[in-house]
């Protein structure tokens, strides 16, 4: 089943027959076009070409978020298109196409480790740089060179340690810090999650992370954080779970009660094993 928002923003459940259906009455919806795209089947590219020009925002993002859970080059010469049509201006914006597009096309054209080298400079339109992470979501066929992207950032957004983030107002840098954190929970809630195979030195930055999160004030994106820890390795979810045992409520806490089952911990043994684990 395909987790999407039907055309009031609420969460709806949708399932590959439901999008062969669509297709053969050819009635694919905004819905049926998010599922496709979580599907990851090439074949549905086209049907999901159409709403790139969508008249609502929202419906347009979700398309490109759609085409880069595909596979994006099938649809490189498309985006380079759309991307023409606006002002360069426009990547200082919030709520661009032209942003939008920009950040689809860096991630189908260059290699984690030039993203990684853009994201550090100081070339202008930090607004690129500031939403490179946007499209790490639901659905998204994560690889350990993007969650090491991810980490990457997230640790610059949280050391405020290069130039431009150092010009970001706070709000904004919060905002960057949850959704980073939203990214890695994204990857985490997938089956068979890319963070299953994470280990060593990226395995623990995550952890440092969240542990250093938890003592400033920045925000925590507890759920981002508990959703992490579903999909690691014992070692790692267990020092995650530490870390924020006393903040998880509602939803969070659902999910946290979740991985303990899955380790067959209680919370009362949490402080202890997290101890011996590290």
């Amino acid at each position: 089943m395909y987790r999407v928002l039907n055309e009031i923003n609420v969460a709806c459940d949708l399932s590959d027959d439901d999008i062969r259906n669509a297709v053969e009455d050819n009635n694919v919806t905004y819905p049926v076009m998010q599922a496709m795209g979580q599907s990851h089947r090439e074949e549905y590219v086209k049907y999901v070409l159409p709403f790139l020009d969508n008249e609502r925002y929202m419906v347009r993002r979700a398309a490109v978020q759609s085409i880069l859970n595909i596979n994006g080059r099938l649809a490189l010469d498309e985006l380079k298109e759309r991307e023409r049509r606006y002002d360069i201006s426009e990547l200082d914006q919030y709520c661009s196409d032209r942003l939008l597009l920009t950040v689809a096309i860096l991630h189908i054209e260059k290699s984690i480790p030039e993203l990684k080298e853009y994201f550090a400079s100081e070339e202008p339109h930090a607004r690129v740089k500031a939403e490179l992470l946007t499209f790490y979501d639901r659905g998204y066929p994560y690889s350990e060179s993007d969650i090491d992207l991810i980490v990457y950032c997230l640790r610059a957004f949280v050391d405020n340690n290069l130039g431009w983030t150092k010009r970001m107002n706070i709000t904004d840098r919060r905002a960057r810090i949850f959704g980073a954190t939203d990214s890695l929970g994204c990857a985490g809630m997938a089956e068979n999650s890319v963070l299953e195979k994470i280990s060593g030195n990226l395995g623990d930055e995550i952890c440092a992370l969240y542990e250093q999160l938890q003592e400033m004030k920045l925000g925590s994106n507890v759920f981002g954080m508990v959703c992490t820890a579903q999909g690691m390795q014992k070692v790692y979810a267990l020092r995650i779970l530490k870390a924020i045992k006393n903040k998880v409520k509602g939803e969070s806490r659902k999910i946290f009660k979740k991985v303990l089952e899955k380790w067959d911990i209680s919370i009362a043994d949490l402080e202890n094993i997290s101890q011996s684990a590290e």
